[in-house]
């Protein structure tokens, strides 16, 4: 089959505009139906009628604390050097809280304020008004008073003033009936499927919970193949039962993506793309009067288009709405790329750092969902910009609470496991979240130097002096910063299982029938590679993948274990994580560079260094030496 172009792309706002018009015209709210259930069952559900109180609350008059009914015009005399003397069954009567008032007493003295001199006397020392610690009938609400209005979303402290008054059931809307509906061949519902070529559905789980947070009734259909007849057959029997219809995947242009076709020939197509990244393949239309959004098949590009098409709409329906974002001013970490014409969103993680909120932005490839798990925060950037530098200001949208940005650790440097082992410590122990980010050795200390992060990890060789880390610190100063040493640890050369390419040293890597991972450039790891090819006379552009770059020592190692790669320099504990081979080359150390500023105010993390836990947790791998760990060495 042919491959298709988007008839149009429309820009975010326009297509919105479109949208909600057509379903405006559709009559789409119109379709919300009333049903009455009991008020147990009716949180945070839209009422589809007034509530009316079948009681009034309290319906008798009673005491509001413990203590004695009295007449409150006989207590006028009543003072701390003349004690009022009362007379029980005559003057007072005593009370429990919720107790009915004695007919006759207008007024209640708190248990505190009263002495007794016999068992049937008392003494008071203040007088007390007319109702005072009473409740009055109907002090909450009086018989038939209008309680909630229709279109009254009911909360837990609802439920409870609605049984207090009587009521027992209640009108609402009923929840709209949302169907997802995977599609791909390539498609299986086995999430821990090894099938080459095939992907397990996965975006299902998040959408459909998406949804629910908003009062949704979800179905999920089993995955349908790329064949427009079964996939013809298969929107047009979930139609009529459904609300709403979304479907994932096939709404690019592919040679294998049907459902805008679909649409043109039997319903409503409104639009087929949009100026957005990720998000771009976005379907909006309508089939036997039910509106049809198709969402991309990348996770990151499903969800974008999800919160902009898919969930303001069904909250107007539930009346329940997604939390909203807190807008604030920040400064950019990172520098972002744009393509013209086109709104941009990436998602990341926003600090606090030396009172100034900086935002590193994460991976926006439309099928990347870790970007959106791990990020507190995201920018959204206009079709007319290009990109926007490191260290300008920008407008954030942040979606946690901003104490938990405040307090939000930020690690930017060379990456290893046992940064995860300290961050897993602090969020246990002390409840402090560190953030990490994999930055490299070098681009590590410039952040950190630019007041940017709060530390970093660092592992560079000098080749002059053989020393390692200090020699690259001669832009800090001891006053304001503080190297401490993490471990020592193996670096070598990773290949796979049974070494199948007899890798031998370095010097097999310039082998004809070799293929190398390198890491980036200002990385430690890569540092430490030029360094022993140069030692050894060996030609790295002899060496076949020198410019396949990777950022983490897991990515080293998952490219290999994928076969993707068959060899690459790392760490020894990478070895363990896949089950792969490790040819050893040296030792080298790994230090943590700190801003004292911020040491001084999370000791936590040194506590946590040296801690017991910390040693045992890290001696589950291989690899790593403590010997200093815990150390200042500079």
């Amino acid at each position: 089959m042919e491959r298709k172009r988007y008839f149009k792309k429309f820009d975010v706002e326009e297509a919105l505009e479109i949208w909600g018009k057509a379903l405006f015209e559709n009559k789409w709210l119109e379709r919300k139906h009333k049903e009455v259930i009991s008020v147990k069952d009716a949180l945070m559900r839209l009422t589809a009628e007034p509530i009316f109180a079948k009681k009034s609350v309290p319906n008798y008059v009673s005491s509001a604390m413990d203590g004695v009914a009295v007449k409150s015009a006989n207590t006028r005399a009543a003072s701390e050097k003349s004690p009022l003397k009362l007379i029980e069954g005559e003057d007072y009567f005593w009370l429990n809280t919720g107790e009915c008032l004695p007919q006759g007493f207008d007024a209640v003295v708190m248990a505190e304020f009263v002495r007794e001199i016999s068992p049937n006397e008392v003494e008071i020392y203040s007088p007390v008004a007319p109702f005072e610690n009473v409740r009055l009938l109907g002090e909450d609400c009086e018989f038939n008073e209008m309680i909630y209005t229709s279109n009254h979303l009911l909360i837990p402290e609802d439920l409870s003033f609605l049984l207090s008054a009587g009521v027992e059931s209640v009108a609402v809307y009923k929840k709209p009936r949302v169907v997802i509906i995977p599609t791909g061949s390539e498609i299986v519902e086995e999430v821990n499927t090894n099938l080459e070529g095939k992907i397990p559905e996965t975006n299902s789980y998040f959408i459909t919970n998406e949804l629910g947070l908003l009062g949704a009734e979800v179905q999920v259909s089993e995955v349908v193949p790329d064949d427009p007849k079964i996939i013809s057959e298969k929107f047009k029997s979930l139609s009529g039962n459904f609300d709403f219809i979304v479907s994932i995947a096939g709404s690019s242009k592919g040679s294998r993506d049907f459902t805008a076709h679909f649409l043109e020939e039997n319903g409503m197509l409104l639009v087929h793309g949009v100026n957005m990244r990720p998000g771009k393949p976005i379907i909006l239309g309508f089939f036997d009067g039910v509106p049809f959004v198709g969402l991309p098949g990348y996770p990151q590009a499903a969800f974008n288009d999800l919160e902009y098409f898919v969930l303001p709409y069904i909250s107007r329906w539930t009346g329940i709405h997604s939390p909203e974002y807190t807008k604030i001013n920040a400064s950019l970490a990172l520098r972002v790329v744009c393509v013209p014409g086109e709104k941009h969103i990436y998602h990341g993680i926003t600090g606090k750092v030396s009172g100034k909120y900086w935002f590193y932005p994460l991976k926006n490839l439309s099928s990347a969902i870790s970007s959106i798990t791990k990020s507190n925060s995201k920018i959204v950037i206009s079709r007319s910009i290009e990109g926007i530098n490191e260290g300008e200001n920008i407008e954030i949208y942040v979606k946690k609470q901003m104490e938990t940005i405040d307090n939000n650790i930020i690690f930017a440097g060379s990456h290893d496991l046992l940064i995860d082992i300290i961050a897993e410590l602090m969020k246990v122990n002390f409840g402090k979240e560190i953030s990490v980010f994999s930055l490299g050795s070098l681009l590590g200390l410039e952040t950190l130097r630019k007041k940017r992060s709060h530390f970093t990890g660092i592992h560079m060789l000098d080749e002059k002096t053989g020393e390692y880390n200090v020699p690259f610190l001669k832009d800090f100063s001891k006053d304001a910063f503080t190297l401490i040493n993490l471990s020592y640890r193996s670096q070598g050369l990773i290949v796979k299982k049974g070494n199948p390419r007899h890798i031998k040293s370095l010097k097999s890597l310039i082998l004809e029938d070799v293929k190398f991972v390198n890491r980036q450039k200002g990385s430690g790891t890569r540092i430490l590679l030029e360094y022993l090819l140069k030692k050894e006379a060996i030609d790295k552009n002899l060496i076949k993948g020198f410019d396949d770059i990777e950022y983490t020592h897991l990515g080293v190692g998952a490219k290999i274990y994928y076969g993707l790669a068959d060899v690459g320099v790392g760490i020894r504990a990478v070895v363990d994580a896949f089950e792969l081979d490790f040819i050893p080359l040296c030792e080298e150390r790994y230090d943590l560079l700190f801003s004292n500023d911020f040491l001084d105010n999370n000791k936590e993390i040194l506590t946590i260094i040296k801690s017991s836990d910390f040693k045992a947790k890290v001696n589950e791998f291989s690899g790593y030496d403590l010997r200093d760990s815990g150390k200042e060495v500079w």
